[in-house]
């Protein structure tokens, strides 16, 4: 109901309105993954994948109606205390995905849009495709039905009907949790016991090709994502420093020159992580949060994303100004 109402916001132009008569400003941060072709999008988890068609009509909509900014260009004016116009938006993607470099980075350079890339760079190195794909893909693929994890609450599974779905929830919960070492074991023994029928290719960008990317689509910056994407709230202090201070060196190291933004992994962060990275030579950092509408005074290491809606009518609203704004004033919350 909420939705429909943001929808019947911007069909009546209630959003035009409040902008304009409360001069507000700032930007709107979108947060994509994957804009995989057909071919692809069967290794990919449907949640972590938009449609080409769909994204290619966004950008459109953003060349005629909005501004597309950098985050440099949104970093610079929080350093000088300014508020960019309504209607500015950045675009963020993360992950690495190869169709952010096949596929992703010709849209935005046809359209002339900066946008950032954040890398896992563990994964980069590895040649290792994000965990919830190859999950994906162990399930839809497999030739067995029974799963058990010492590890993971509720094991063993039996993988039918309404109780796959609820084994697909532990088994993601248990890899969202765990570091490296505790997700790769649970992997092997995901494939190992549900042997699935075809090993999905890798679907993570290499360091030869982003070097590439580099050179051919400036606009389209790099920046890191952590080492092996766990989750930093959910370790010690020591596993969440390890894992920034090696990203940046690992970039460094295959690209020739420092990052300057940094994507907390799952969007989640909180003081400890805060602190850590706003330490080292990092200029913004971006994750969850509820102040979606970044002005002056907002915190560059904390600051907050949205992920595009498949609706135009609240893809336009959202990125209008009048988001989160209007229907806060209008309904208690957005």
């Amino acid at each position: 109901m909420l939705l429909n109402l943001q929808r019947g916001l911007y069909w009546s132009r209630a959003g035009r309105i409040y902008v304009g008569a409360s001069q507000v400003g700032g930007a709107i941060i979108y947060e994509y993954h994957s804009v995989a072709p057909p071919d692809e999008a069967r290794w990919i988890d449907p949640r972590n994948r938009i449609p080409p068609e769909r994204f290619e009509r966004q950008m459109r909509f953003l060349a005629r109606q909005r501004s597309v900014i950098s985050m440099d260009e949104l970093v610079d004016a929080l350093d000088r205390n300014t508020t960019v116009p309504a209607g500015s938006v950045v675009l963020t993607f993360d992950d690495g995905y190869r169709d952010n470099f096949h596929h992703v980075a010709p849209v935005l350079e046809s359209f002339g849009f900066s946008a950032t890339l954040y890398l896992p760079t563990g994964l980069v190195s590895r040649r290792e495709s994000p965990w919830p794909d190859r999950v994906y893909a162990a399930f839809l693929f497999r030739r067995n039905d029974r799963f058990e994890h010492a590890s993971i609450p509720g094991s063993p599974f039996v993988l039918e009907g309404e109780r796959s779905r609820e084994a697909y929830g532990a088994i993601a919960g248990a890899l969202l949790d765990a570091d490296r070492a505790q997700r790769d074991d649970i992997l092997r023994a995901l494939y190992e016991q549900l042997e699935p029928t075809v090993e999905p290719p890798c679907l993570t960008l290499d360091w030869d090709t982003l070097r590439t990317m580099q050179k051919r689509h400036p606009r389209f910056e790099l920046g890191v994502h952590s080492e092996n994407h766990i989750d930093l709230t959910a370790h010690g202090t020591d596993t969440a420093a390890a894992e920034m201070d090696r990203c940046i060196a690992t970039y460094t190291k295959e690209l020739g020159r420092a990052p300057k933004h940094f994507a907390y992994p799952y969007d989640r962060h909180d003081d400890r992580t805060h602190e850590l990275l706003s330490s080292r030579p990092i200029a913004s950092g971006v994750g969850s949060g509820e102040g979606f509408l970044i002005q002056r005074g907002a915190d560059r290491y904390a600051l907050a994303r949205l992920e595009p809606p498949a609706s135009m009518s609240l893809f336009r609203f959202w990125s209008s100004g009048a988001y989160p704004g209007l229907p806060r004033a209008l309904f208690g919350r957005a």
